[in-house]
């Protein structure tokens, strides 16, 4: 059969889904060929452990496997992915006849109209279950092996609902690109959502094949309704709770009892036959084949240590010695001899010698290369788990007794691995970093030598052994992942892996982009196309040069003294090394372009080389790496036209309310935001971010504090108040003076945010303590640069590869579109100074470095901007002067940049520019748009080579002492930590406050209530849990007109808080004004869909304002979902007696 997964949706019904991968083991007739996933989640302790004990129970079929829920789309996304096709199943399944998927997927390939395949419909499915009502069947046409297809454009009901998840199976082709751009979070809204987009197939699948009597039905049993005759049933008793009680005491559903039942609906209530161990009873009927191993055969042991050996004899001894002193002994250790010139058989049947009690086996081959000689050992072993093991490294006395029992006690995990020590050449450790199989994709998160599941290696075919020169083990990784076998971190350093300086890791280095590139098109499914495209031409010899995907490297890398014994390294390194793993995002404008994305993009890589997680969400994306994404940001034409002018700075991006659903921010520990303006940004969406997750803010001009402008000169109003704005053409300008209105508004977000707050400066520290971020914790913190990039190279190296005069003194700048053409980059100055430096010093030169074209000056050259950092660094090191002129400027890179490659500056005093120089120490500073003193201070320097070596060689000392981005990477990892502990300590406080305002509320005291929240949303004016108490308070209180003011502000800042906007809602419904009521109502859904909450009362509204039609589409809208909601079902029923009458 073709490649097919069976993904099952389950949460707390362990009875029912059990039920449902019995009733399928039994009717299926291929069963063994198709790959059964579940999918799962649970609410509370008693649910998770009735999951355990299905594991068990199914442990014993290697083709199911139970996946907890971690993020339920990037979950389904990623489960689906590998295969050609995918049978999606729900937990109230059941199978009641003989199926074949293969006949399914066959039929399927006939019929390429046909969108896919209903298991549950059929002739016999003459009556709507959520609908409570009859439905006509359409037109079907028979199409053999019992199966029927017709046209569901046409089709009513349940015939016209071509996209669900309880039993249809389709073309992974078809569903993948299509749930691709859509947002869902569980599986109602994922088939709802899928459900309301059915137009996207209808013109060119408008067909769906079904069975003449229905293979499965649905049970609905977890609210039973007794309302209708039709709905009724005799076991009223089976709640969640029952059902979850009974399943504890061994009690199971006989499936057998619907054995060729025919239902006359999609969903159908039904008596439940309850009995126990019906799980091991109906494994005989299934399987007979049961797990017979110990019964009359020789006992296999539980784990097979792999160690391929090729040229390591020396080091053979040192890692069988390892395996033998496990504290877990239930193994066998398989030395394969890989054509190994050396004496590696006689070795090891010395070592078999050695320890004749321990089961340890040698295998002799031809030389094949390292991943071949790992499947010729798994091929030959008995093992349930796999341990390989090279032949040159260490295993810890534990590490194969802790991941047998992470594997043991978690059947929906396939491989077990740790953290890592390196010994030999370097003496230090690293975090591997838990799993997640996105990154995996990135980058090799996992050691080598880790514990996996024979029914992994088996279902990805072994290790790839064209992988000749490396990262095989990555390799293998991706492709368990990519069939779902995933993995999971112990955070003990356990394994000890051997460096040496012709390792073949360091191979692997040398030959990384095609063996990206091989790993590339083995898995082409999970990257995208200019990846592939990257990747072939790679392989065909005619790589660019760019990188698609971080290269393999270690996580984290922790540097430890030198220790005289491994003895004493193990110890030490357990004892020192704690390490906090951290998960950051990134907002900018720009991942690569300017000064403020560099500062980003640097420090995010150093967070990963430290072995966090960093990402950037990004305005514009321009690089092609795999750890920057695109931010949302479209608008509305109209919307866009009104705030332009108004003059309404950036308050067009709706879509930044969104951000707090995106999967990265919400598995973020720190967001981290850089320039938020740029015209991508809303800055409303401040206060619910900083809501939902602690925010770092690093300011990179004054932007934030202004009325609107980046940078404010001379002028002091952003003190006070902005207004009367006596330039509106600063970046970013604007055309209507809107500065005082802007101005309150950020001042208005930032009283309702928590932000702390990052200057690369004293300078504008000091302006920031003025400002209205004043109340919020403000850090300094430098910028940094690479030092070990940014470094001297040879100059007469460095100007013959860049074609430059070695005899010219050579002074530049490095700007974005070069400095001459930029007011604010002194470009008049720079023209200025060399003007008379042309005159003192003719052997001269200036190179405008970022600028094309020709500068039409014959002593000022441009060169075009440069990417690569290793080449600027170099075009650095062949000046002789770095020049300085701009007139705004925060903490400037290029000049750091400069400093680091040990050239002398001469700068203005802008800024914080003269933190950085220290005036005749690293440079000469001399006031801003002093002329005169500028081409002083170039000629004495021009003049005095000596000068210019010592003030180099202190700029290249200041450089690495202040602003390396290793130190300052670690500056801001010390400033997250720190920030997460008080967090945690303020939402303490915050709660405790809640619960005691509650208490008092409930106890009928509102006055006293009002009292404690007026002084508690003065304490804690960021918590909307607060501020929206105090609203509700008011309004219960009778001062209506107060709590509708705080609901409006609220909104303002929190525009996607359901809870805000169906409450306010509910005001304008009270007072009359149902057009406003409903926008709010359905703005609340938007923000909420299927929310009970604000369906009910919406409903009710619509229901009182006389649109009987309106409520009618919202409730069955809603039914599709929980078509078991008796209160929700009474109104529809009341809709429906309206529209008769």
């Amino acid at each position: 059969m073709r490649n097919c997964i069976s993904l099952i949706f389950s949460k707390d019904r362990a009875l029912q889904l059990d039920a449902t991968l019995s009733s399928f083991l039994l009717h299926c007739k291929d069963k063994d060929k198709v790959s059964v996933r579940i999918l799962f989640t649970s609410s509370s302790d008693m649910h998770k452990i009735q999951y355990e004990t299905l594991k068990n129970d199914y442990q014993d079929y290697s083709f199911i496997q139970f996946i907890k829920e971690e993020n339920f789309r990037s979950d389904v996304i990623a489960l689906i992915a590998p295969f050609d096709y995918v049978l999606f199943l729900v937990d109230d399944t059941i199978f009641v006849r003989d199926f074949s998927l293969n006949d399914i997927v066959e039929s399927l390939s006939e019929h390429p109209l046909a969108i896919g395949v209903s298991l549950r419909l059929g002739s016999n499915t003459t009556y709507c279950y959520s609908l409570d009502k009859s439905q006509k069947s359409p037109d079907f046409q028979n199409i053999g092996k019992g199966l029927l297809k017709y046209n569901w454009t046409y089709a009513e009901h349940d015939f016209g609902y071509p996209l669900e998840i309880s039993s249809s199976l389709y073309r992974a082709e078809d569903i993948i690109p299509f749930i691709a751009d859509l947002g869902f979070k569980n599986p109602n809204t994922f088939e709802y959502i899928m459900a309301s987009n059915k137009s996207y197939f209808q013109s060119d699948f408008p067909e769906i094949i079904c069975f003449e009597k229905s293979v499965a039905f649905s049970i609905p049993m977890n609210i039973v309704q007794s309302e209708w005759k039709n709905r009724a049933s005799k076991n009223i008793e089976y709640t969640t709770d029952n059902l979850a009680k009974l399943f504890l005491e061994g009690k199971r559903i006989d499936v057998r009892q619907y054995n060729n039942f025919i239902p006359n609906a999609c969903h159908q209530e039904i008596e439940l036959k309850l009995v126990e161990h019906i799980t091991r009873m109906l494994k005989s009927e299934f399987q007979a084949k049961s797990d017979s191993e110990g019964t009359g055969k020789e006992h296999k042991p539980l784990v097979s240590v792999i160690i391929p050996c090729y040229n390591q004899v020396n080091y053979l001894p040192e890692a069988v010695k390892s395996v033998v002193e496990q504290t877990y002994q239930n193994w066998e250790c398989i030395i394969v001899n890989d054509g190994s010139p050396d004496n590696t058989s006689e070795v090891a049947r010395d070592l078999i010698k050695k320890y004749p009690t321990k089961k340890i086996i040698l295998l002799e081959k031809e030389n094949g290369g390292l991943a071949d000689a790992r499947n010729f050992g798994i091929k030959n072993s008995n093992g349930k788990y796999i341990l390989p093991l090279d032949a040159d490294d260490i295993i810890l006395p534990e590490m194969i007794e802790k991941t047998v029992d992470l594997l043991d006690k978690n059947p929906d995990i396939s491989i077990a691995y740790t953290d890592t020590i390196r010994f030999g050449a370097v003496n230090d450790s690293y975090c591997t970093g838990d799993y997640n199989f996105n990154n995996l994709c990135l980058i090799n998160i996992m050691n080598y030598c880790s514990l996996f599941r024979r029914e992994a290696w088996e279902a990805v075919g072994g290790y790839k052994t064209n992988m000749i020169w490396g990262y095989e083990d990555w390799e293998f990784w991706i492709s368990c992942g990519e069939r779902g076998f995933y993995g999971r971190r112990i955070p003990e350093k356990l394994f000890m892996y051997r460096i040496k300086n012709d390792s073949m890791l360091s191979n692997a280095y040398k030959h990384d982009a095609e063996l990206k590139a091989r790993i590339i098109m083995n898995h082409s499914k999970l990257y995208h196309q200019k990846t592939i495209n990257w990747a072939k031409n790679v392989m065909l010899n005619i790589s660019n040069g760019e990188s698609y995907i971080q290269p393999s490297a270690f996580m984290c890398k922790i540097p430890t003294e030198e220790y005289l014994n491994d003895e004493g390294l193990i110890e030490n390194i357990y004892e020192k090394n704690k390490f906090k793993h951290l998960s950051i995002v990134h907002i900018n404008t720009d991942d690569i372009a300017g000064g403020a994305a560099k500062v980003a993009w640097n420090l995010s890589e150093n967070q990963r080389i430290r072995g966090h997680s960093s990402k950037m969400l990004v305005k514009n994306k321009r690089s092609n790496s795999g750890h920057s994404f695109p931010i949302p940001y479209e608008t509305e034409t109209e919307l866009r036209e009104r705030c332009y002018n108004e003059g309404w700075l950036d308050y067009e991006f709706q879509k930044s309310y969104e951000l707090a659903n995106h999967p990265l921010i919400q598995s973020a520990n720190i967001l981290h935001f850089h320039n938020l303006h740029g015209g991508y940004f809303s800055p409303f969406a401040i206060s619910s971010l900083s809501y939902l997750k602690p925010v770092v803010w690093t300011l990179h001009d004054m932007q934030s504090f202004t009325g609107h402008c980046a940078h404010s000169f001379d002028c002091e109003k952003w003190q006070t108040g902005c207004g009367d704005c006596p330039d509106l053409t600063i970046y970013p300008g604007i055309t209507v003076d809107s500065t005082s209105e802007l101005w309150k508004d950020k001042k208005f977000i930032y009283e309702h945010s928590k932000l702390y707050i990052v200057t690369p400066s004293e300078w504008l520290k000091s302006k920031v303590e003025k400002s209205i971020l004043s109340n919020h914790q403000i850090e300094l913190i430098y910028n940094g640069v690479d030092t070990e990039v940014f470094k001297p190279y040879p100059k007469d190296k460095a100007r013959k590869e860049f074609g430059l005069h070695s005899d010219k003194l050579l002074i530049g700048n490095v700007s974005n579109g070069g400095i001459l053409m930029s007011i604010f980059k002194g470009g008049e100055y720079v023209l200025k100074a060399m003007e008379k430096m042309i005159e003192k010093f003719p052997n001269c030169e200036f190179l405008n470095i970022g600028a094309e074209g020709d500068s039409g000056i014959p002593y000022i050259r441009n060169i075009p901007p440069i990417n690569d950092e290793k080449k600027l660094a170099k075009l650095y090191s062949a000046l002789d002067i770095f020049l300085f002129t701009s007139l705004a400027e925060n903490c400037p890179l290029a000049v750091i940049e400069a400093m680091s490659c040990g050239l002398p500056v001469v700068s203005f005093a802008t800024g914080g520019v003269p933190e950085i120089i220290r005036d005749g120490i690293e440079g000469l500073v001399v006031e801003t748009k002093d002329t005169d003193a500028l081409i002083s201070s170039l000629t004495g320097l021009a003049f005095s080579p000596d000068l210019r070596e010592q003030f180099g060689k202190s700029a290249r000392q200041r450089a690495c002492e202040m602003f390396d981005i290793k130190k300052i990477s670690k500056q801001y990892e010390e400033l997250y930590l720190r920030i997460e502990e008080a967090e945690e300590q303020r939402h303490i406080k915050i709660n405790r406050e809640i619960e005691k305002i509650q208490g008092i509320i409930e106890g009928g005291e509102l006055n006293k209530a009002n009292e404690l929240l007026a002084n508690s949303v003065i304490s804690y004016p960021d918590s909307p849990e607060l501020i929206y108490m105090q609203a509700e308070a008011n309004v219960k209180s009778g001062n209506i007109a107060k709590g509708k003011a705080i609901l409006l502000d609220l909104v303002r800042l929190w525009p996607m808080n359901y809870v805000f906007l169906s409450n306010l809602a509910l005001i304008y419904w009270e007072e009359g004004n149902y057009k406003i009521a409903e926008e709010y109502f359905i703005d609340a859904l938007k923000s909420s869909q299927f929310n009970r909450s604000v369906i009910l009362p919406y409903g009710q509204m619509l229901l009182d304002s006389g649109n009987i039609n309106k409520a009618r589409k919202l409730f069955e809208t809603y039914l599709r979902i929980n078509p078991f909601d008796h209160e929700i079902l009474s109104l529809a029923k009341k809709t429906e007696i309206e529209m008769q009458k």
